[in-house]
């Protein structure tokens, strides 16, 4: 795993040793040009992942035009950047309005599309490599530790990127403190604006001159040099330095950095339960993929696949006993996510109640033992249709009558738990439409049967 030199030092002050490795991840050779899923699509080779245009941080502006690293064609990028007033604050040399809706729409050309490409990005490689910012450091497409290992990633780019903040608020309370108000909220914490928030900004690619003026002060016209002292002011800081400046906004990032770490440590359970992965042929073997890494399966003997029903909440060594084959195969499964610690609210198949559903069941939705998120979409068809899509992790149900759509409202206002019959209200078939419908979430593992909570008190007396 390589970060950029400074951010890497302080990741390992913070945790106490290196970051591991990603050999699986090769820039130079892109792996995601051939990738192991035939569902995903290729990149290009000349496109790579550089199809996303970071903003930077104002130190890291400078560190950029000052470093003899960053290629020619990246340093005069920077410059035309500044000089036409795109993005160009005292915080950040931003993304452009039509930079993020072009980047919104062109979502589906990731990796492909080279009208995409970064303004940094020269005969496929980054121009600003050694001093890139927090989403292009932590992107590692495939990680050997997988899942968990992705985990780790997003949280050390969510730690970077709140570093990254803060050391520009930092420098801009010290360069242009009269003019912090024009730039960042002091509400909760201090964030910046988006560029097109500011008020009385350009929505097309350029601020408009009297913004600018507004915002740079004294330093107009010699934003370079600007972003140049802000990059001189960040060198000498250690971790504690940037702690000290971070203060309370960096704890939450911290505390999820350090768990995540913790996790890629720790030893296997000794109760694992199969969640939903999706299973595809792959060669010999079989290929599962999760919500978390669907371009990376990992492949298994179709013999351990098959045995991923067992991991029902049964003691781990009855398993073992049951399917021996599956053992060398435990670790990567669990950072896979194929199996994972019941949590998130959800039950181990062999302790959820069994038998026809009755109106007084508790149902919830199935999290995936990850607290998986919960989404909605509405979609309409150029021809009217409408379609409303309930979604947690990879499972997703799709329904168009509007009965249905207020029944799927009603599942995911009650997501962690709500009683079965009241749904009989929300369709004209009653309960008996009502069981069939949510009957067949329970088959997809679209919602789970939970068990009814023991009455108040304790167990009733049955004595006579």
């Amino acid at each position: 795993m390589s970060l950029p030199k400074q951010a890497d030092a302080w990741m390992e002050a913070l945790l106490g040793a290196p970051l591991p490795d990603e050999p699986r991840s090769t820039c130079a050779d892109c792996a995601m040009c051939r990738p192991a899923n035939p569902a995903t699509p290729a990149f290009s080779p000349s496109v790579k992942c550089c199809t996303f245009q970071p903003s930077l941080p104002n130190f890291l502006v400078g560190a950029a035009l000052l470093d003899e690293r960053t290629s020619e064609r990246a340093r005069a990028a920077l410059r035309r950047r500044i000089a036409e007033r795109r993005g160009a604050t005292p915080l950040y040399l931003e993304r452009t309005p039509r930079e993020e809706r072009d980047q919104e729409r062109g979502k589906a050309g990731y990796g492909q599309d080279p009208s995409l490409l970064c303004d940094y990005h020269e005969d496929g490689r980054c121009g600003v490599w050694a001093n890139r910012e927090a989403v292009c450091s932590t992107f590692w497409c495939l990680s050997d530790r997988r899942a968990v290992g992705m985990r780790f990633h997003e949280a050390t780019k969510r730690l970077l990127g709140r570093v990254e903040e803060m050391l520009a608020i930092w420098n801009v309370r010290a360069l242009l403190p009269t003019r912090v108000a024009a730039l960042v909220h002091l509400d909760e914490r201090p964030r910046r604006y988006a560029l097109g928030e500011l008020p009385g900004a350009r929505t097309g690619d350029s601020l408009g001159l009297p913004t600018q003026r507004r915002i740079w002060g004294p330093w107009v016209g010699r934003e370079e040099a600007f972003y140049r002292a802000c990059a001189a002011r960040v060198a000498p800081l250690s971790w504690a330095d940037v702690r000290t400046i971070g203060g309370d906004a960096l704890t939450a990032a911290i505390a999820e950095l350090e768990a995540a770490r913790a996790r890629l440590d720790a030893p296997l359970p000794t109760v694992l339960c199969a969640g939903t992965a999706e299973r595809i042929a792959l060669g010999a073997g079989a290929g599962l993929h999760t919500e978390r890494v669907p371009d990376d399966p990992l492949v298994v003997p179709h013999d351990v696949a098959d045995a991923l029903p067992l991991f029902d909440g049964r003691p781990l060594a009855e398993v073992l006993a049951a399917v021996p084959a599956v053992g060398p195969w435990l670790r990567a499964l669990v950072d896979q996510e194929v199996l994972g610690v019941p949590g998130g609210g959800d039950v181990p198949r062999r302790d959820r109640p069994a038998g026809p559903l009755g109106p007084d069941d508790t149902l919830a939705v199935f999290r995936n033992f990850r607290a998986s998120p919960i989404d909605e979409r509405l979609e309409v068809s150029p021809e009217g249709e409408v379609t409303w899509a309930l979604v947690c992790g990879t499972r997703e149900v799709r329904v168009h009558e509007s009965e249905e759509i207020r029944l799927l409202q009603h599942i995911e206002r009650g997501a962690r738990g709500f009683r079965a019959g009241d749904t009989a209200v929300l369709l004209s078939g009653g309960w008996p439409a009502a069981r069939a419908f949510l009957e067949t979430l329970v088959e997809q593992d679209f919602l789970q049967r939970v068990p009814a909570p023991p009455p108040i008190g304790g167990a009733p007396d049955t004595k006579m």
